[in-house]
């Protein structure tokens, strides 16, 4: 039972290893820069705000941001 197991996994990993074709760059999937990025300290707090872009870096369409990450670094 084992090999056949083992020998089910072997011919399913074989068989999805990509499609032919020539090879392709990978995507540029980011977004454009933000340009009107704005700040403002209020009491312990950074307010941020910004314009979601609607286009990838490449010019392609972006479709709705649904997630944004904040990440801070405190310096010394």
């Amino acid at each position: 039972m084992k090999r056949v197991v083992a020998l089910l996994v072997a011919t399913l990993a074989l068989a999805a290893c990509g499609k032919e074709g020539p090879p392709v760059p990978p995507e540029q999937r980011l977004p454009q820069v933000i340009s009107d990025l704005t700040g403002a300290v209020e009491g312990r707090h950074v307010v941020l705000s910004w314009t979601n872009p609607s286009k990838r870096a490449d010019q392609s369409r972006l479709p709705d941001l649904t997630t944004l990450r904040i990440y801070r670094r405190e310096e010394s």
